[in-house]
């Protein structure tokens, strides 16, 4: 009786001769959920709308209407929830921002 002799595999055949082979960039749930949370900023510094028109004087309609034209970026998360990074709010309050003029042509 004849005994089928095993083809070795690749990565045990690579490894006994000390060859590397290329391994898949394969990320998992666990990977992308670390990677997400690096990009979210600190709980403390997030508001919800209307957290965030309470502290700063504006309207919710007025902040809606900001993330909606994409010139407040907010976070999304899932199909309802929108939390505002206090930064972000601050950084569009500036750009939204119009000087006085000078009278008299003080220079």
């Amino acid at each position: 009786m004849e005994t089928k002799r095993k083809t070795p595999k690749p990565r045990r055949l690579a490894a006994t001769f000390g060859i590397s082979l290329p391994t898949a960039n394969r990320k998992t749930p666990i990977a992308d959920m670390a990677v997400k949370m690096e990009k979210l900023p600190p709980r403390r510094l997030c508001l919800t709308p209307a957290q965030a028109a309470e502290t700063y004087g504006i309207s919710h309609r007025a902040l809606k209407r900001a993330w909606s034209e994409r010139r407040l970026p907010v976070y999304k998360i899932g199909h309802r929830s929108i939390l505002i990074d206090a930064r972000d709010i601050e950084a569009f309050l500036s750009r939204c921002r119009v000087d006085a003029l000078t009278v008299g042509g003080a220079r």
